[in-house]
């Protein structure tokens, strides 16, 4: 597929196939690909943790108050987790750096045929028990092939109410 292609084609998936894993290596291929995101300064102040198997099934059941129920039927997590950073000029850019971390992840796992949704509702303290680690919890992208292969049309505000050529 071409950049085009995988944007069109990426969409939150709220269906996944709790029949088919997803291979290790797909998973690297994603995680390859998504360490290359800029970040400011080049500091990548966050971790990323690859969830599958046991550990996937023990985040999978980290949804809060019975939102993302469709967690239990993804085989795999990419979690992203603030690293302490030193603030410059009063600019933290983690939440910034995050973002475009996970737009490569989404869009890499796109064009491997994957699908994704990013998640921000989730037990925090849960996920940090699981992984181990005290650090904030900012994202989860479940990771895994759609129950229904069919791309729904974008819903997008109109340009003129977004772009603005000055």
């Amino acid at each position: 597929m071409n950049f085009s292609e995988i944007v069109n084609t990426r969409q939150s998936c709220r269906k996944f196939d709790a029949n088919k894993g997803v291979d290790s290596k797909l998973l690297k291929k994603i995680a390859e690909i998504s360490r290359l995101a800029p970040s400011g300064r080049n500091l990548q102040s966050y971790s990323v943790y690859i969830a599958e198997g046991d550990t996937a099934k023990s985040i999978s059941e980290a949804n809060t108050s019975g939102f993302n129920t469709f967690m239990k039927d993804c085989p795999a997590f990419f979690v992203i987790a603030k690293k302490e950073y030193e603030i410059e000029m009063n600019r933290d850019f983690r939440d910034i750096d995050i973002g475009i971390l996970s737009s490569y992840i989404t869009l890499a796992a796109t064009d491997l045929g994957l699908s994704t949704c990013i998640l921000g509702i989730f037990d925090e303290q849960k996920i940090q028990n699981i992984l181990g680690t005290k650090d904030e919890i900012s994202l989860v992208i479940c990771v895994g092939y759609p129950a229904d292969d069919t791309i729904r049309k974008k819903n997008r505000k109109d340009e003129k109410d977004l772009l603005h050529f000055v």
